[in-house]
């Protein structure tokens, strides 16, 4: 971790920034492979001050078979920033925008808004497109809802469980709308090693979430992650 201070009027504020870089048998996100089922090199940065603002960059390698086949896309690039506020002990929330970027083609990157509220173990999110999902025709407003438990257990353990909602605005659209569930169990190792163990699987249309080469990326999912934060 790279501790940076500031002068205020009164007293130093220190913001920090933590490095992360993470190894996946399989990148989904949102109940989707991204990776056509292969493994994906993963890494990010993260900068927060005590204020509760926060801002960061990640990437990850991805199938370029994803967009349409477009072998110009290979690697994806998320900028982020946003407020992170504390009610009290049990309660906190959270607003923010986030960019995925694909350098390969430009016209697949997409903006979105979110808002959360969490409640000790429980998250609820909303996240909504303020552009083209994906740069579909008509889909301008698409919106996703999700809520995840994040229960600790003994020896380092976390267990979480998630459920999501995609909506994608359009009425030609509409058979693109799925929910997704996911359970993992992380261990954390300490010194910034940590591994989980993943299961996805969604109720989405098999034959519209179908890559070009035939990977479907709405099946169930069974992958293995390993992070190392610094």
């Amino acid at each position: 971790m790279i501790v940076v201070g500031c002068m205020g009027f009164t007293a130093p504020v220190f913001a920090s920034v933590v490095g992360n870089l993470s190894a996946t048998t399989n990148y989904v996100y949102r109940g989707i492979t991204n990776s056509a089922n292969k493994p994906a090199i993963q890494g990010g940065f993260d900068w927060t001050n005590p204020a509760g603002w926060y801002a960061g960059i990640w990437g990850s390698s991805i199938s370029s078979d994803i967009f349409q086949n477009n072998t110009r896309v290979n690697e994806e690039t998320d900028f982020y920033g946003g407020y992170n506020g504390v009610i009290n002990q049990d309660w906190n929330w959270s607003a923010g925008l986030i960019q995925y970027t694909y350098f390969g083609d430009t016209r697949f990157s997409t903006d979105e808004a979110n808002v959360s509220l969490g409640y000790r173990w429980l998250t609820v999110k909303y996240s909504h497109e303020l552009n083209k999902f994906y740069n579909l025709p008509d889909s301008s407003g698409s919106y996703y809802y999700e809520a995840a438990l994040a229960v600790p257990l003994p020896e380092n353990l976390t267990l979480g469980l998630h459920a999501g909602h995609q909506v994608v605005a359009g009425a030609a659209n509409a058979g693109l709308n799925y929910t997704d569930y996911k359970v993992s169990l992380t261990h954390d190792f300490g010194h910034g090693y940590s591994a989980s163990v993943n299961y996805t699987t969604t109720n989405a249309n098999k034959a519209l979430y179908t890559e070009a080469d035939g990977v479907k990326t709405a099946d169930s999912h069974v992958f293995i992650s390993m992070t190392k934060t610094f």
